[in-house]
């Protein structure tokens, strides 16, 4: 079965309209039920979806439904570290990862990847 990759490289302090339909696109996708895997990669400037100081559309509800509907949701590791929202990710059950092995993991595994 195919699966889906959306890559979000969006800041939501200049496009938090953008973020918000990357994320609610995963979302409607994963409920469909039409892939194998729906899953988010939040890269650069897209993990500012996950402060809750930029956070001006609920997009932190957004992915809490993400993650509570098992769509799983993964944050680049340089990016949080670099923006300090470490802790942040973790209360909203985004997982970090390397995002050059976890993106590469993904193409490999046959994944179409959809960037916003």
């Amino acid at each position: 079965m195919s699966a889906l990759l959306l890559l979000l490289v969006a800041d939501p302090e200049r496009d938090p309209e953008r973020c918000r339909n990357a994320l609610l696109l995963a979302l409607n996708t994963h409920r469909t039920e039409m892939l194998g895997a729906v899953r988010v990669l939040l890269f650069g400037a897209g993990t500012k979806v996950l402060d809750p100081l930029v956070d001006e559309v609920n997009l932190g509800d957004l992915l809490r439904r993400l993650v509570e509907e098992g769509v799983e949701v993964v944050a680049c590791s340089g990016s949080l570290l670099e923006r300090g929202l470490g802790a942040e990710a973790r209360r909203l059950g985004v997982s970090p990862a390397g995002a050059q092995v976890y993106l590469a993991a993904r193409i490999l595994e046959g994944a179409r990847v959809v960037t916003f």
